[in-house]
């Protein structure tokens, strides 16, 4: 009797054990490609090395923006300059990672309830209509959900202001990022109303595009940073921000302002918007039917 009661016992213990076993083992919807990549140090990871992560299915590629020191703005002869694009050197003294294309429908729809975007048929397009604070509650879920997977001392994050543009550029100081500096010169020559429909034939801009269809990657392998849609900025807007001294080492904004700032130009408006240094800005709750996004992960501490 007392065996059979034994063996009774180590049944349900062996039982038990599979259970809890069972509910500890399960994985986690997010895991993380590339390990190699993560476990190169920041100060020898090449620029534009890719990390893939997998996000509830769903495949996101990132590609590193090393501590660097770039020329940020825009000269006062480039065709399309705006008054508050004064070129003045920035130093990053923390790399981050930024996804290689602006953020998709189908990844939106993997983790929020509601698709805002207005056109619809196509999950690789990028998500429109999202505000600021749209884009901020993503990134909350985002890190509530998948920061295990993330590599370690980094967050999803909005990119600042000019995180965005150093990114962008990628060492190109031309208004766009695939195109030479000569071959615009060459067309301000021609004396033609608009020098950049020369050195931008054949690229549709017309409508929004699904990503990775209407460009090619910059030299740290993003894409679409020119155009498509508006990406919002983790930055306050200041007309007169990068006038001020405090504005060359990391900087993140203005701590004084109402709107939020957006880069990259969209397919809505002309082309002189969607140059490397212009800029645009609205209020955090507007969801202008040509805004977007694109994550970053940047570290805790930047």
């Amino acid at each position: 009797m007392t065996l059979r009661n034994n063996l009774s016992r180590a049944a349900i213990l062996t039982s038990v054990l599979s259970l809890f076993l069972a509910s500890t083992s399960v994985t986690s919807s997010c895991t993380a490609h590339d390990v190699a990549a993560t476990q190169q140090t920041a100060q020898t990871r090449a620029a534009g090395t890719s990390l893939t992560l997998t996000l509830k299915g769903i495949e996101l590629s990132f590609h590193w923006a090393p501590a660097g020191v770039f020329v940020m703005g825009s000269p006062e002869n480039e065709p399309g300059r705006y008054d508050d694009e004064v070129q003045h050197e920035v130093t990053l003294t923390h790399g981050f990672w930024l996804a290689e294309t602006e953020t998709t429908q189908r990844l939106w729809d993997a983790f929020m309830p509601e698709n805002p975007s207005g056109v619809t048929d196509d999950p690789q397009l990028p998500v429109e209509r999202v505000s600021w604070d749209d884009c901020v509650a993503f990134i909350e879920k985002l890190n509530a959900e998948c920061a295990d997977v993330l590599p370690q001392g980094y967050r999803f994050a909005l990119p600042t202001e000019a995180q965005w543009e150093y990114a962008c550029r990628a060492g190109n100081y031309a208004p766009f990022n695939f195109v030479e500096a000569n071959d615009l010169a060459k067309a301000m020559e021609q004396e033609v109303s608009d020098p950049y429909e020369v050195v931008l034939q054949g690229i549709n801009r017309s409508e929004l595009q699904p990503v990775r269809t209407n460009s090619k990657p910059n030299a740290w392998g993003l894409y679409d940073m020119h155009g498509n849609v508006y990406e919002w900025t983790d930055d306050v807007y200041d007309y007169r921000y990068y006038l001020r001294d405090d504005a060359t080492l990391d900087p993140k904004g203005s701590d004084v302002g109402k709107n939020r700032v957006l880069r990259g130009g969209s397919w809505l408006y002309g082309v002189a918007f969607c140059r490397a240094a212009a800029r645009a800005r609205n209020v955090p709750a507007t969801r202008g039917y040509n805004y977007g996004f694109r994550l970053a992960l940047r570290a805790v501490e930047d």
